[in-house]
């Protein structure tokens, strides 16, 4: 059943805002819908296309003009060299009729300076059991960035990149499931994590499902937030498939106080 897949349409005006908003007609609502998802692909190929990180889309329409809001992370230099202008010319011209204006905003907020101060902790936490020994900092980095800023598709959009570099995937997916556990240890508000891959991965014949499941996912109640993002990733056998779902209790992160004991006792 879709409503217990996807934890978004029944969520919408209680725990979660539209992405979209136009004024318009009835009428014209299935042009508009294309529309609006001809816009978001378009922004979305350009970002994997120069593999720069996508936070969140915005779309919103009054009158004439239609306004898209881009929300990138804070102090990334790479975003300031796309050529935005060159970007808006193109829609405009394809779009005629719509003026189509381009607002670029920075993801800011106090918490990830205190995510700095404990990404040596983490990093040596996740050190000494000795479970991931490549391309460790960076992993942490997105994971902790995404927990912090609560975008899951930062975790999604790591996923994808690497996976398509690699031709064998289970040693990098159980990683992350490892990953995963480390910070449903670490920090107090996450509270469950559902992770699926399906698809022929490390070139097998048939189609495989692999779930990773840790905590509680509580689907049915509409009270509770939970995360979810969806994505692809392309292999030469064939496409596969990114399901992520977390759920995160209506508190501020913080580390708990057995994690934060261990540290100073070390």
């Amino acid at each position: 059943m879709g409503q217990k897949i996807i934890p978004i349409s029944l969520r919408l005006n209680k725990k979660k805002n539209w992405n979209s908003k136009w004024i318009v007609n009835n009428n014209k609502y299935s042009d508009l819908l294309h529309f609006d998802l001809e816009i978001k692909k378009y922004f979305e190929n350009i970002f994997n296309y120069k593999n720069l990180k996508l936070i969140n889309i915005n779309v919103v329409k009054t009158s004439n003009n239609i306004n898209v809001y881009v929300y990138i992370q804070k102090n990334a230099k790479k975003y300031y060299k796309l050529s935005y202008n060159k970007i808006i010319k193109h829609l405009n011209l394809y779009y005629p009729n719509n003026n189509i204006k381009l607002f670029i905003k920075n993801v800011q907020f106090f918490e990830f300076i205190k995510l700095r101060k404990n990404l040596k902790k983490i990093f040596d936490k996740i050190k000494k059991n000795n479970r991931i020994n490549k391309n460790v900092k960076k992993m942490i980095y997105n994971f902790s960035y995404a927990f912090y800023t609560k975008n899951i598709n930062i975790i999604t959009f790591y996923i994808k990149q690497t996976l398509e570099r690699k031709k064998t995937h289970k040693k990098f997916i159980n990683n992350i499931d490892n990953m995963l556990q480390e910070f449903f240890k670490m920090f107090s508000n996450f509270v469950g994590y559902r992770l699926q891959f399906k698809g022929r991965l490390n070139k097998s014949k048939r189609k495989k499902k692999m779930v990773f499941q840790k905590g509680k996912i509580p689907l049915n109640t509409l009270e509770y937030d939970i995360k979810y993002h969806f994505n692809e990733f392309k292999t030469p056998s064939g496409i596969c498939s990114i399901k992520l779902w977390i759920f995160f209790k209506p508190l501020k992160i913080t580390l708990n106080s057995k994690f934060k004991k261990k540290n100073q006792i070390n």
